[in-house]
């Protein structure tokens, strides 16, 4: 008895936090009628916007509350692709229908809007249905920022990690394997950049999903600056840029010499150059919404020269937590530049290195 009765108010409890039913009970046919069209209308706009850009959105409908009364600084949209250009924390639309919004980047009060309609918010923890008599939040959904969004960002986010973890740390790609200099993975051979970049691409082609889904190496941002790869999500303006550096020694096989020695400061040259890279892509194409990633192999190995065959874990492993600190200006205070990701590749160490 005490089971079933357990059970009763388990299924009491879902129901009281299905927003249908909620919507239903507080606001009758008018507010089905009208969650019909929200719930058509935040996709599409969901495509065309970063939610990562913004601490709250507000979507509802209304015939009584009327946006343009409340707040000073309203704009009425009928292109869904000039949300692109908004850089504000909050985010009011006011759907009047699915070829027309209002919105604004004030803030409202939620309690005054569910006196006569429901809402839908949006946060970067999660997103609800707030009613006259009840808030109802909605599941979270792997791989994407928001039960009605695309999966883009947050795919990538995970797509990367994956791809760091599963496949740079060991060089478990033919690409990166070419690109080592030898088996012990001490260097790079010279110019290993197009063999790291076309293993990215060869495994972002394979992990990341979506109809439309483009990924491009060597695309340029502008008349000049080529990017070294590109991600393009169909159905969305959303784009990201990923600029690659490398860091450590390559040594070459002819002259046993290095050809190159890139230290930390490489990685911070390519934080800057990916801003420039952004910047100039905005200018390229206003109505997108793009997203920058600088993604660092990391080869660094302490104590090594020309002659250096093996090595032990205590310089092998050296750098190994050895984070790369960036001018905050870039990935802290832009909205449009993810967090560096460092992709450190491990060496063969010799024994006595365990």
């Amino acid at each position: 008895m005490l089971n079933k009765q357990r059970d009763i108010n388990t299924i009491k409890e879902l129901l009281s936090n299905d927003y249908t039913s909620c919507i239903s009970n507080d606001y009758g046919n008018i507010g089905i009628s009208n969650l019909k069209v929200v719930l058509e209308a935040i996709p599409t706009i969901f495509r065309n916007i970063n939610l990562r850009n913004f601490t709250s959105i507000v979507i509802f409908k209304s015939d009584i509350f009327n946006l343009e009364e409340q707040v000073d600084n309203c704009l009425i949209v009928q292109n869904y692709i000039h949300l692109a250009s908004i850089e504000k924390n909050n985010l009011v639309i006011q759907v009047k229908n699915l070829d027309e919004i209002v919105i604004s980047t004030s803030d409202i009060q939620i309690s005054d809007i569910v006196l006569t309609d429901f809402v839908y918010q949006y946060t970067k923890s999660k997103e609800m249905f707030h009613t006259r008599t009840a808030i109802c939040d909605l599941p979270k959904v792997s791989g994407t920022d928001s039960c009605f969004a695309i999966s883009t960002y947050k795919e990538l986010d995970e797509a990367l990690l994956h791809y760091k973890t599963s496949v740079a740390r060991h060089a478990e790609c033919q690409h990166v394997k070419t690109a080592m200099y030898s088996n012990d993975r001490i260097f790079f051979k010279p110019h290993p950049e197009h063999l790291l970049r076309d293993s990215l691409v060869y495994f972002l082609k394979i992990r990341l999903r979506g109809e439309g889904l483009e990924v491009r190496p060597e695309q340029n941002v502008d008349t000049s600056h080529p990017v070294d790869v590109k991600v393009i999500w169909g159905f969305t303006n959303h784009i990201a840029l990923i600029e690659v550096k490398w860091l450590g020694k390559s040594l070459d096989p002819d002259t046993i010499t290095f050809s190159s020695i890139y230290t930390e400061s490489r990685a911070r040259d390519g934080a800057k150059q990916l801003a420039d890279y952004l910047d100039a892509n905005k200018v390229q194409v206003p109505n997108h919404t793009t997203m920058g990633y600088l993604v660092v192999f990391d080869l660094r190995r302490w104590n090594t020269n020309e002659a250096t065959t093996q090595i032990a874990c205590t310089n092998g492993f050296r750098y190994h937590d050895n984070e790369i600190e960036y001018n905050p200006q870039y990935h802290r205070i832009r909205t449009d530049f993810a967090d560096p990701i460092r992709m450190f590749i491990t060496p063969q160490c010799t024994s006595d290195g365990n």
